[in-house]
């Protein structure tokens, strides 16, 4: 989000992306962050960028220039926020989601509103965690790798 121009930020990435790309629409546009990264994240700013930034992605959709609209790292009350000024739902919402972080009540507002919950850092990016022996002790008994140990993508 640029601060200084949400929505006009906003078409001008899209525009250049279907440039570059040399493509008439985008299938996804994704909002990666529900702050501007200029803005502090108690910045009142926020909510109204969010919202003139969200709009022109709904505008853009209606010219075919995109298909569809996303967010990440958006909570419920984002999600809220956006009912509250659009009819557009985010088609998805991409999060940090493992064993440590698993979101329940994201997860639960996502399935009720229909919001595909996208799960980024699933195995924590590789970190070591006091949880990570007990994973590859089950993968081991199992014969497994742990990346084949599923539950996160089970709970998402």
């Amino acid at each position: 989000m640029d601060p200084e121009d949400p929505a006009g930020g906003a078409r001008k990435l899209v525009l250049e992306s279907l440039k570059q790309l040399r493509v008439s629409y985008l299938d996804m546009v994704l909002i990666h962050y529900p702050k501007a990264i200029k803005c502090d994240e108690k910045d009142t700013k926020n909510k109204e960028h969010r919202k003139l930034t969200y709009l022109e992605l709904e505008k853009m959709k209606a010219e075919g220039k995109i298909r569809s609209v996303g967010v990440s790292n958006y909570e419920v009350y984002h999600m809220e926020e956006i009912k509250s000024f659009s009819k557009m739902v985010p088609c998805t919402n991409q999060v940090e989601f493992h064993p440590h972080l698993t979101r329940e009540e994201l997860r639960q507002y996502c399935r009720k509103e229909g919001i595909f919950l996208q799960v980024r850092v699933s195995l924590l990016n590789g970190l070591i965690h006091p949880i990570s022996s007990i994973i590859e002790n089950i993968s081991l008994r199992r014969a497994n790798g742990c990346t084949q140990l599923n539950g996160v993508a089970e709970q998402a």
